[in-house]
């Protein structure tokens, strides 16, 4: 559960393992991550925001506030298939950096 006043939920998938180290590491993932406090059914509205050729005004809004405002905002926002896209390579450094 993370979010609690939100209800968000969280699965995360253990398959397999690797060599034992000191530190929790991601092999593998998907997704952008989701805005922080855009609530619930916020998440799926500002996606189609973003897949929308002509947005209207409160889609237009919401982009701009995900892209300049939100705790994790993302100037680039998630044309052109952002939505999908994650780094390994941060997961790990932010994992590292919580001495996870």
């Amino acid at each position: 559960m993370y979010d609690f006043g939100d209800g968000w939920k969280h699965v995360i998938s253990l398959k397999g393992r690797t060599e034992a180290s000191g530190h929790f590491k991601c092999t593998d993932g998907s997704g952008h991550g989701v805005a922080e406090d855009v609530k619930r059914s916020g998440w799926a509205d500002l996606k189609e925001a973003y897949r929308t050729s002509n947005p209207n005004m409160k889609q237009r809004e919401h982009r701009e506030w995900f892209e300049t405002q939100a705790s994790n905002c993302d100037p680039d926002g998630l044309v052109n298939g952002r939505e999908h896209s994650w780094s390994k390579a941060e997961v790990n450094r932010r994992l590292f950096e919580l001495g996870l």
